[in-house]
């Protein structure tokens, strides 16, 4: 008994032996799994969380984006409007803004109107984290900068590049297409102006013409009138002359 139980405890040990290193690499293969699948879980889950606001991960930052611009002209002036919003989670300041890279307050400005700037983007304006905001920017067309370079130069499309400076020590910048010829607005109060010349000029004249034809009226009338007394007179005297005259003496 002894013998046989020696030798079942023998074999016993070797199988035990065997399996101990493939138990090994099971856990070693086991916990590497779980690392990766932590390191691409945990990233996933702090940008949900963070995205949707339940957390704040890392530094406050400010962040502008430009959503938009138009342009308009009267005139030799024109009004460039941008619309932008502050998609960051800190507030900042507008410090300056330059135009094609020169500031626009700077002296050397020249120009009928020089640059002149209204609204949100002007310096000075406070920017809250989440905030929609525009701007106005306003000059003549014979603007030109510290250099002699014009705004808007002889050229059918011109671009003007704007550039937001923050306090926050950033700078974010569009580029806005300016046109040179008359915009829609110009044309149609044009054609307006010569519709309504138009319509006073052809009442002066149908006036006029109306005018001219009483006149003629008038005087064949008056022409007319002294022949028709020459015949009428001779009548009314010979029939005043056969008219029975009224008689004091009593029948």
């Amino acid at each position: 008994m002894t013998e046989w139980r020696w030798y079942f405890d023998r074999r016993r040990m070797e199988k035990r032996t065997k399996l101990e290193p493939e138990a090994g690499v099971g856990r070693r293969i086991a916990v590497v799994l779980a690392f990766v699948a932590l390191a691409v879980t945990v990233p996933i889950l702090i940008s949900y969380l963070t995205t949707r606001g339940y957390v704040a991960m890392g530094p406050h930052f400010e962040r502008i984006e430009f959503r938009g611009s138009s342009t308009t002209r009267s005139t030799d002036s024109y009004f460039v409007t941008v619309s932008f919003a502050n998609t960051g989670d800190r507030g900042t300041e507008i410090d300056s803004v330059l135009l094609n890279g020169v500031r626009w307050d700077d002296p050397g400005w020249t120009g009928t109107v020089k640059p002149l700037v209204f609204g949100d983007i002007a310096p000075g304006t406070a920017i809250d984290a989440g905030a929609s905001c525009s701007g106005l920017i306003v000059f003549s067309g014979d603007c030109e900068d510290p250099g002699g370079r014009k705004l808007v130069v002889d050229i059918e499309y011109n671009y003007l590049r704007i550039t937001i400076h923050s306090t926050g020590g950033k700078d974010y910048e569009t580029t806005v297409t300016i046109a040179r010829g008359p915009m829609m607005g110009t044309w149609i109060l044009a054609a307006a102006m010569f519709v309504a010349a138009a319509s006073v000029s052809l009442l002066v004249i149908m006036a006029r013409r109306a005018r001219a034809r009483c006149f003629t009226q008038a005087h064949a009338l008056l022409g007319f009138l002294p022949a028709l007394s020459d015949r009428l007179l001779p009548d009314l005297h010979a029939g005043i002359k056969h008219f029975p005259t009224a008689s004091n003496e009593n029948p």
